[in-house]
């Protein structure tokens, strides 16, 4: 009998979980409903509500066997898990960094333990957070590498000379200002940062310099010809044990990678990368380092990509002996 998977995501687009579908051969739907800017913590509640019957709809369309779903927000887990009940279907929740340390999201930990148990699997994507899963008493395992899925027949429109993506989504962690001054003191190089601008800061526009282009939340193909074709992607967290997509994103296209000092990081892009403590001056150092030696952490990142590559193999069939699921 053949095993149907697909993959539910309460958010507008998620690199990660697309990536995952695919080699999973899964359909992949995202669920989003855009929130106001006032009164944001109020509609809250509905537009869960709504995710959540949008959700049982497409389950009820699909009759899946395994639903893999991304976490946060943990109601999409507990919407999933609840409709589990009365099918034969299994629950799969893939766990971000954000679901551990993020304020909001640590007053639900209680219900993250319970469906953690409750699922047939819970996948983070590191180490340490597998642990703290583990110490739960649910079944984990860590899969961080995920060949990603990025294609486009698109060429990017890049002004020429040195450009560096900054792959941003304008949340608490990420280092902006420091970059911001990157790009003021470097005027010769290009800077673009992604990400949706209506969670940037109100006065952003007037602070950047004229080398730093504000991209916004562009369509799929032509941030993938964003990243493609650029000299080098920073991605950046000021968080322990936060996995970096944008890093991974440029590994997969063998980009050279600026990413921060940590130790997860350091052991994961431990080639073809410049990890620096989010500082204006390291990121100065860091940019100026791979435009002098561009061919060798290219070189690198490439190496990089075939020994995680590889580590991914090993974890994507254990994964699926876990579960079960015949591919």
């Amino acid at each position: 009998m053949t095993q149907k998977s697909i993959f539910i995501s309460w958010v507008a687009h998620t690199t990660r979980s697309d990536s995952l579908a695919h080699h999973l051969g899964a359909q992949s739907y995202h669920i989003h409903f855009f929130k106001p800017k006032r009164l944001k913590y109020l509609y809250a509640p509905l537009k869960y509500l709504l995710s959540g019957f949008k959700t049982i709809a497409i389950l009820i369309k699909e009759k899946p066997d395994f639903v893999f779903v991304q976490n946060p927000p943990i109601f999409c887990a507990l919407t999933v898990w609840l409709w589990c009940l009365f099918s034969r279907a299994k629950l799969i929740i893939d766990s971000h960094t954000g679901a551990f340390d993020q304020p909001r999201w640590k007053a639900f930990h209680w219900l993250f333990r319970f469906l953690a148990r409750k699922a047939a699997l819970t996948i983070v994507h590191n180490d340490p957070l597998t642990q703290i899963v583990t110490n739960w008493g649910a079944t984990a395992i860590t899969i961080g590498d995920i060949p990603f899925h990025l294609k486009t027949e698109l060429t990017y429109p890049f002004r020429g000379g040195f450009n560096v993506v900054y792959v941003c989504t304008f949340s608490p962690d990420e280092p902006v200002d420091a970059v911001i001054a990157v790009a003021k003191a470097l005027p010769e190089i290009d800077f673009y940062v992604t990400g949706n601008l209506k969670y940037a800061p109100g006065d952003i526009h007037e602070r950047i310099p004229v080398n730093m282009t504000l991209t916004g939340f562009i369509p799929y193909e032509e941030y993938v010809a964003l990243i493609k074709g650029c000299d080098v992607i920073m991605s950046l967290t000021t968080r322990d044990n936060t996995m970096q997509n944008g890093a991974y994103e440029a590994m997969e296209v063998g980009v050279p990678i600026i990413t921060s000092n940590w130790p997860v990081l350091r052991q994961t892009f431990s080639k073809g990368t410049l990890h620096v403590n989010n500082t204006a001056k390291e990121l100065i150092t860091a940019v100026e380092k791979v435009q002098n030696e561009h061919n060798r952490y290219a070189e690198e990142v490439r190496l990089l990509r075939e020994e995680r590559l590889q580590i991914w193999k090993e974890n994507f069939s254990r994964m699926l002996q876990l579960l079960g699921i015949n591919q």
